[in-house]
C-alpha cells in the first residue's frame, strides 16, 4: 500500500496514562510496548518518535497519576479536559488516534466512538478524523485486540491515502 508523504501529515496520538517506567524515561511507551507502538505508527505510513523527521505528536491523555478520592469534588478527568482540548487546538492535527478509552472519555466521546465495533470505526472530533484503538497492553496480551485495532487503522489509512490523491 502506498503511504502518504510524511510532510503532508500531522497526527496527534492521545496515549494512555503515564506509568512509572514511562514517566522516568519521559517516553509514551518503553520496551515491547514501544516496539508495538512504533509498528502501529509505521503501518499508518507515519514516522515514529525515534526518527528525526517524526510527523506525529504524542501526548498523554492524563499527564499524571490520578489520586482517587471519595468526595464529590470535580473529577481529575474533568480537570484535564480543557488541557487536552487546548493541545488539540495548538497542534491542529489532521488526524487523531486515541489509544485506549481514556482520551475519548475525557473529551466526552465515549458514546460517539464505536470502540466495540470489530470492523473499526472512524469518527471525528471538531471535524478532525478520529479513531480509538485498543490499549497497547491489551494488544500485547490478546492478539484479537490487535485485529480490532488494525480494522480501525485501515479506515484512517484509507482516508489519508484519499487525501493524498487530491
Amino acid at each position: 500500500t502506498p503511504t502518504p508523504p510524511p510532510s503532508l501529515l500531522r497526527s496527534l496520538v492521545g496515549s494512555e496514562m503515564c506509568i512509572r517506567d514511562r514517566e522516568l524515561q519521559q517516553k509514551p511507551y518503553v520496551g515491547e510496548a514501544a516496539k508495538l507502538f512504533e509498528k502501529i505508527i509505521e503501518a499508518m505510513g507515519l514516522i515514529p518518535l525515534n526518527k528525526s523527521n517524526c510527523n506525529i505528536f504524542v501526548i498523554p491523555a492524563i499527564p499524571f497519576r490520578i489520586v482517587k478520592t471519595s468526595d464529590d469534588k470535580v473529577s481529575d478527568l474533568e480537570l484535564i479536559k480543557p488541557f487536552l482540548k487546548r493541545y488539540i487546538d495548538i497542534i491542529s492535527p489532521q488526524y487523531m488516534i486515541f489509544v485506549s478509552k481514556m482520551p475519548s472519555n475525557i473529551l466526552g466521546l465515549s458514546d460517539f466512538l464505536k470502540f466495540d465495533n470489530k470492523e473499526g470505526y472512524l469518527g471525528d472530533y471538531l471535524g478532525i478524523p478520529t479513531i480509538e484503538i485498543e490499549s497497547i497492553k491489551s494488544m500485547m496480551n490478546n492478539p484479537e485486540q490487535k485485529r480490532k485495532t488494525w480494522n480501525s487503522l485501515k479506515l484512517i489509512i484509507q482516508l489519508m491515502q484519499n487525501e493524498n490523491k487530491k
